[in-house]
């Protein structure tokens, strides 16, 4: 057999479980040339691998699984039991696979390895394997049969059960700021909440309503009453739009919480509302509710706003008004964040930040902060959170998209783009989104198609549906921009962002750099350029370039060749590679992170028990 592999000319890792008969040291030399072994190996992380193209094994239903489901085809080796027909499924029903049978022999091998790899049978295989990594992916999504019968089988242990005497749950209430940058981490929040036993009430506003698919079944959604007009939320701007937003709810989310006390009595245990949405904070404390602020920006973010009034006061942030001069000169003791990093809006002015930061860093109230982030990401700001600056405990429990992942999309998501990908090379598709609320001009979007395709790299482009200004869509753009997007490009109007970044295919990501696309991105090792906008998304931006080192960030007005020379450095250049691998290393700590033993992990673990020792706060 490792001669075979080795006559095959193809790269292999091979697991030799412990207690095999060992190689003739002849053949661990030639081994050693094209191969790697290993005792044993993170299987579902290998086939996982983009690298991985083909997998022999003894067809477990287990490995069948696992291989079905990332799409790799393979060559069959049964041994016993279910194994020979799970093989003969691969080879003759699904045919995406190579039975060998009788005896092991070296051409044997080689033969079978360059059919599966090498021969044009092979991309038969693959493309056949693709099709029903889909379809099994789809059946376990809502919807699905896996999921149905799941569902199905949940309902008949319930109704086993039902006779049985049920423990009271206790209640969370949750406030998200009503965009979808901050509903998607509240709502991943409630699921792993929800799974840890807790009972939980979603209190949105009527902006942005977050309409609950069956995944959030289980859950009370209440509305907030408020008066202000449907069209502030765009006309005011992020800023404004808040601190208005906070004023109006103010009375409104008391008569709410009073009515679901009288609904629920004692169950309700906590409130929970993001850091912008402090008038919940207002409410719990008057009927004496502990209450928890959470931030779906990052700690360095959040140490900003905590010391922008001091700041403020002592004249630091005088740069900020300047529109030249010392914009680019670092922000003292705040390493590497310039002037123009600070997390402010250019649409409100300093006094406007100044009144909405100090409301959100108010923590007096507060039982405990909860941060969207991971101690291998930011270690220096959170030891300074909480060593210098709260009082009371922080707890980050992130990256929450791979603790608890849900569908929160505002928007319909456009799968189609998700084909067109299975049609491109590994690494090779450079994907753009730029959120859900960041505004181009026509000039930077044709400067953008132009760079792109002088790159003569392919691109999945999310536009979406008034995001360019004064148009619909993309109606308004000359017609040499469908030319350049139909020689390498694809548009759709949004995508299933953490599918399309978990995809091979892509091999950087050009984002407004806001803390989930940010957090999704490395949670996937993709390297990013940055196009920040406004607010959090400097201060993400400047980290994923100058600490993480996994970032180009793009400033100044677009042109075609910067856009170009962007794209080149982190598609083309080695200095992209570079990149790419430590990307892939923090993908390795954040997924560390949030398993058994991690420091998200036990953050969580130590946040839950805090939430169930927490009781009534008595006068």
């Amino acid at each position: 057999m490792a001669l075979g592999l080795c006559d095959s000319n193809q790269p292999f890792l091979w697991v030799i479980r412990q207690g095999s008969d060992p190689l003739p040291e002849e053949v661990n030399k030639i081994v050693s040339e094209k191969g790697y072994i290993v005792k044993w190996a993170p299987q579902m992380e290998v086939l996982a691998h983009p690298a991985v193209g083909g997998f022999w094994s003894h067809c477990g239903c287990n490995s069948t699984l696992e291989s079905l489901v990332e799409g790799v085809p393979m060559i069959c080796r049964p041994f016993h039991g279910e194994q020979k027909l799970n093989a003969i499924y691969i080879e003759s029903i699904w045919k995406i696979g190579i039975q060998i049978e009788g005896e092991v022999e070296r051409g044997v091998v080689e033969r079978a390895v360059k059919r599966l790899l090498v021969d044009e049978e092979s991309a038969s295989m693959r493309e056949r394997a693709l099709v029903l990594k889909e379809k099994v992916k789809a059946s376990v999504r809502s919807g699905g049969s896996s999921y149905s019968a799941l569902d199905e089988f949940v309902k008949y242990l319930e109704k086993v059960l039902e006779m049985e005497e049920k423990p009271t749950r206790r209640r969370v209430v949750l406030v998200p700021v009503p965009a979808q940058g901050h509903i998607t981490p509240m709502m991943q929040l409630a699921k792993a909440l929800h799974s840890k036993g807790f009972s939980i009430t979603v209190a949105q506003t009527k902006f942005n309503y977050f309409i609950p698919s069956d995944d959030f079944s289980d859950f009370q959604f209440v509305t907030i009453p408020e008066s202000l007009p449907e069209s502030d939320f765009d006309d005011l701007r992020p800023i404004l739009f808040l601190l208005k937003l906070n004023k109006e709810c103010q009375m409104s989310f008391k008569d709410c919480l009073g009515h679901l006390l009288v609904q629920q009595g004692n169950e309700i245990s906590c409130v929970i509302y993001d850091e912008f949405m402090y008038f919940a904070g207002d409410a719990a404390k008057e009927f004496k509710l502990p209450n928890v602020i959470f931030s779906t920006t990052n700690a360095t973010t959040f140490v900003c706003r905590s010391v922008f009034e001091k700041l403020y006061a002592n004249n630091v942030l005088a740069p900020l008004k300047d529109s030249k001069g010392q914009q680019d000169e670092l922000v003292p003791e705040f390493h590497p964040l310039r002037y123009k990093d600070f997390p402010v809006s250019c649409w409100a002015t300093l006094e406007s930040i100044l009144e909405l930061y100090r409301n959100t860093v108010d923590e007096r109230a507060a039982s405990a902060v909860i941060i969207n982030t991971a101690s291998c990401l930011e270690s220096s700001s959170l030891s300074w959170l909480q060593q210098e600056r709260l009082v009371i405990p922080v707890y980050p429990i992130g990256p929450l998209h791979i603790v608890a992942s849900a569908p929160t999309s505002l928007l319909e998501e456009n799968k189609s783009c998700i084909e067109w990908l299975n049609k491109q090379k590994v690494n090779s598709v450079i994907y753009i989104s730029l959120g859900s609320l960041a505004l181009m001009e026509v000039n930077e979007v044709m400067q953008t198609a132009s760079g792109l395709d002088s790159s003569n790299q392919h691109f999945l482009w999310v536009i979406r549906p008034g995001s360019i200004c004064d148009s619909e869509w993309i109606e308004c753009l000359h017609e040499e921009f469908l030319k350049m997007v139909s020689r390498r490009g694809y548009i759709v109007k949004w995508a299933p962002q953490k599918e399309v970044l978990a995809h091979p295919a892509v091999g950087a990501f050009w984002s407004h750099c806001g803390w989930n696309s940010t957090l999704e991105s490395l949670g996937e090792g993709v390297p990013m350029i940055c196009r920040p906008f406004s607010t959090d998304q400097k201060v993400n931006a400047r980290y994923l370039e100058c600490v993480w080192k996994v970032g180009i960030q793009v400033e100044g007005e677009l042109n075609i060749g910067g856009v170009e020379k962007a794209v080149k450095r982190l598609m083309v250049d080695e200095e992209g590679e570079e990149m790419r691998e430590r990307a892939f290393s923090l993908k390795e700590k954040l997924i560390a992170s949030v398993t058994s033993g991690g420091s998200s992990h036990k953050s969580l673990e130590e946040f839950v028990h805090f939430l169930r020792t927490l009781k009534r706060i008595r006068k």
